[in-house]
């Protein structure tokens, strides 16, 4: 499902070969606002879950190969973007990880707020006190 999101989330601009298209904008929301490269990281996601399933060794080598080809592919495509977008690219892979979110939430007001700037409360506005939305204490 995240590979799928983040493929339909670049629309047509999706393609076999990394390089932006000349009208390309670099996508920073929906998926891409968690990890820079959700195609990537849901096909971690769904390997390394069949991995265990299986738990055999092979299988999980299998899943490391992956995660080190996956890896240098990303790096490539960053220098591409880049060298497409340059200091807004720069700014944006400073601030949002390559294949696993940040999952740390932050309190503010009553509300924590979630890493792509999402705010999370519990039913009835309330948030309990171990840091988790949910039900409101009666």
């Amino acid at each position: 499902m995240v590979a799928l999101a983040g493929a339909r989330w670049l629309g047509r601009e999706l393609r076999s070969h990394p390089q932006p298209s000349a009208g390309a904008v670099l996508r920073t929301d929906g998926p891409y606002a968690a990890v820079r490269h959700p195609i990537y990281a849901g096909l971690l996601l769904g390997a390394g879950g069949m991995a265990l399933l299986r738990a055999r060794r092979e299988p999980l080598l299998a899943v490391a190969v992956l995660a080190g080809v996956l890896h240098v592919k990303a790096r490539y495509e960053e220098g591409l973007l880049r060298a497409r977008f340059g200091a807004a690219y720069d700014a944006y892979a400073a601030h949002v990880p390559r294949f696993v979110p940040k999952l740390t939430l932050q309190r503010r007001s009553g509300h924590w707020d979630l890493p792509n700037g999402a705010v999370a409360t519990g039913r009835n506005g309330e948030v309990s006190g171990d840091g988790h939305a949910g039900r409101a204490s009666a």
